[in-house]
């Protein structure tokens, strides 16, 4: 299951996330779980900002019951809202070179994952830019663009990997990351 959301936020939100991650310095050397191919990117830790572990969670959790809910109702079949318990939340930095592998966020079936890009890459110029998220689905490997304002929700035990910017974007790649476990205690 992966579910793209474009124009996840509004604008007031972008900004704000943006804003927030202003005051949180980059750390080098960060990489994918078990990476043994990589070449590291950069890492925000976001713990300790209660708008990222609350505020804008919640608004995740909303924006995915909202989505839920539509796709239940089409079915006429009865959604039951759901709450998720936040493991960690993180920006990613991607400089051109960076290079990460599959891999799984966690194998608990109750694990998700919601990626949230800030960077300025559109329609537009995605093209030239690249920065592709990948996944392995049905043993065939698909992309997803990494438009800004875009939300990427799945399980965490999907493979997957995320890509650098080509070198003619000079544009860091970024994005947040919101690792879950879903609330049995609904």
């Amino acid at each position: 299951m992966i579910i793209v959301i474009d124009n996840f936020f509004d604008n007031d939100t972008l900004e704000r996330i943006k804003y927030e991650m202003q005051g949180v310095g980059w750390k080098w050397n960060h990489n994918s779980v078990n990476g043994k191919t990589e070449y590291d990117w950069l890492v925000k830790n976001l713990n300790n900002i209660s708008y990222f572990t609350d505020e804008v969670k919640n608004k995740i959790e909303l924006k995915m019951d909202i989505y839920f809910n539509h796709i239940y109702d089409s079915k006429k079949e009865k959604y039951e809202k759901k709450q998720y318990i936040l493991e960690r939340v993180y920006a990613n930095g991607m400089m051109y070179g960076s290079v990460s592998d599959y891999h799984i966020d966690n194998d608990d079936e109750n694990a998700y994952t919601f990626i949230y890009y800030t960077h300025n890459c559109f329609k537009n110029n995605v093209d030239t830019m690249g920065g592709y998220f990948y996944y392995k689905y049905n043993n065939e490997i698909k992309c997803i663009e990494p438009l800004q304002n875009r939300g990427i929700f799945f399980k965490g035990n999907i493979y997957h990997k995320g890509s650098s910017f080509e070198r003619n974007a000079n544009v860091l790649r970024e994005c947040v990351t919101w690792k879950m476990i879903l609330n049995n205690m609904n």
